[in-house]
């Protein structure tokens, strides 16, 4: 008899979902209390990089006060240590570094820019678009020109 497949408990659980659509919404501290509801049961990738960008609620990473920035990079960190092959926190983490260098208190350790852009070149086109939305500065970054000139992802 086949086993059938458990649903992943993150696509059931009603932090989770009540998160990801006030993040499409815009509704940045909605996101951010749903998702660090999510985050306590589910400390994964996707749950860690979107409390980021509901956190970041489409600021400029220059102009975050230095504990804001350090808690975005904290949880993208965090994202990457779960999964260190989540494309899109590998893309946010590159932006910030490359936003907010002067700030970021561990700006120059790893991972560095060359192996962020490696692994971010696996992002799909809504998770590009994501970045783009939530983090408008990423649209300027050495990063998404370096995304977005892929061929698969040519405008």
């Amino acid at each position: 008899m086949p086993s059938a497949e458990l649903p992943d408990p993150l696509d059931t659980d009603p932090d989770y979902r009540r998160g990801q659509a006030a993040l499409a919404d815009g509704d940045y501290p909605g996101a951010a209390r749903a998702l660090a509801a999510a985050a306590e049961r589910h400390p994964r990738a996707p749950v860690q990089y979107r409390l980021a960008l509901a956190r970041l609620a489409r600021r400029s990473p220059r102009t975050l006060r230095t504990e804001q920035l350090a808690d975005i990079e904290r949880l993208v960190r965090h994202a990457l240590c779960t999964n260190p092959a989540y494309a899109p926190a590998a893309a946010l983490l590159a932006v910030l570094k490359e936003e907010a260098r002067e700030s970021l208190e561990r700006a120059d350790d790893p991972p560095y820019l060359p192996e962020l852009h490696a692994r971010a070149v696996h992002c799909g086109r809504e998770e590009l678009t994501e970045l783009r939305t939530h983090c408008p500065a990423a649209a300027g970054s050495v990063t998404w020109y370096l995304l977005i000139g892929r061929k698969d992802h040519a405008s």
